[in-house]
C-alpha cells in the first residue's frame, strides 16, 4: 500500500514537470492558402485568366534585401537567389477560387517567396514574402499546457488583378471567414525565456534568504560593536577627567 502511494506521488510530480520539448514540436508542413478575386490576371479583352504562382524556399534572405525583378526571377530564379534557393514549386490558381496547398518545408529555409506569373506585372506587387516561423515549437508547448492545439503555419495570399499580397495574417481584401483551414496567429519573433527549474528556483530562494539572514546578523553585530565603542569612549573620557582634574581659577 505504501509502495502504491509512493508511485502515485512520483507520477504526480512527473505530471507537474514540463515535459514538452519545443525542439521536438516543429512543423512538417506549412499551408499556402490562396484566395483569388474574380478579377485576376486579365487579358487584353478583360477576361480573367488562371495564374501560376511559383513558391521559392530561401535560406538567409539576403537576396530579398533589394526589390526583385520580375523578368529575372521568371527566366532564371537560380541566378537571382543563388545559393540561397533551396526549393522551387509551382501552383495554379483559378479566378474566384480559394485553394489550400500543403508544402514540405526545407529544414534550412528562413523565407518563402510567392511569385505570381502575371501578364502585366506592376512594380513589386507580383510577389509576396513570408518569414518561416523559427519558434513554432514554443507556441505548441504553450498551447499544450492549456490543453489546446496549435496548428501548422499558414502563408495567406490574396490575388486580384495583377497583384498578390500575403503573410502570416489575412492581407487586405481576403475574406478570412471563408478560409477552410484553421491557421495559427502570427508567430513569435523572439525566443521565449527558458522556464527556471523548480529545484534551482527553490535553492536560489533559500540562498537568498540565507544571504538576507547573514546581512541582518552582520547589521546587529555592527550595532553592538558601535554601542560597545560608545561605552568605551565614554569610560575613557571619564578616566581622562579623573587623572587631570580642573584647577579652580585656572583658565
Amino acid at each position: 500500500m505504501a509502495l502504491l502511494g509512493s508511485s502515485l506521488a512520483l507520477a504526480a510530480c512527473k505530471k507537474d514537470e514540463d515535459t514538452c520539448k519545443p525542439e521536438e514540436k516543429g512543423f512538417t508542413k506549412f499551408r499556402v492558402v490562396v484566395q483569388a478575386s474574380e478579377r485576376l490576371n486579365r487579358d487584353s479583352d478583360g477576361n480573367s485568366r488562371a495564374t501560376h504562382v511559383r513558391i521559392y524556399q530561401i535560406k538567409g534572405g539576403r537576396s530579398l534585401d533589394v526589390p526583385l525583378d520580375f523578368r529575372q526571377v521568371w527566366q532564371s530564379a537560380g541566378d537571382v537567389f543563388g545559393d540561397e534557393l533551396l526549393k522551387e514549386e509551382e501552383i495554379a490558381i483559378e479566378p474566384g477560387h480559394s485553394d489550400v496547398f500543403e508544402l514540405e518545408p526545407d529544414p534550412e529555409a528562413t523565407h518563402v517567396v510567392a511569385a505570381a506569373i502575371f501578364r502585366e506585372p506592376v512594380a513589386t506587387t507580383w510577389y509576396a514574402e513570408w518569414e518561416v516561423p523559427q519558434y513554432h515549437g514554443y507556441s505548441v508547448c504553450a498551447a499544450e499546457k492549456k490543453n489546446q492545439s496549435y496548428e501548422d503555419p499558414c502563408f495567406l495570399l490574396y490575388m486580384e488583378d495583377s497583384q498578390i499580397d500575403g503573410g502570416h495574417e489575412p492581407p487586405p481584401g481576403m475574406d478570412a471567414e471563408a478560409i477552410s483551414v484553421v491557421c495559427p496567429p502570427a508567430p513569435l519573433k523572439v525566443k521565449p525565456a527558458e522556464p527556471e527549474d523548480k529545484k534551482k528556483k527553490k535553492k536560489k530562494g533559500k540562498l537568498k534568504d540565507k544571504a538576507g539572514d547573514a546581512q541582518d546578523k552582520g547589521a546587529d553585530a555592527q550595532d553592538k560593536a558601535d554601542t560597545a565603542q560608545g561605552a568605551s569612549d565614554k569610560a575613557q573620557g571619564a578616566a581622562d577627567a579623573a587623572s587631570d582634574p580642573p584647577v579652580p581659577g585656572k583658565d
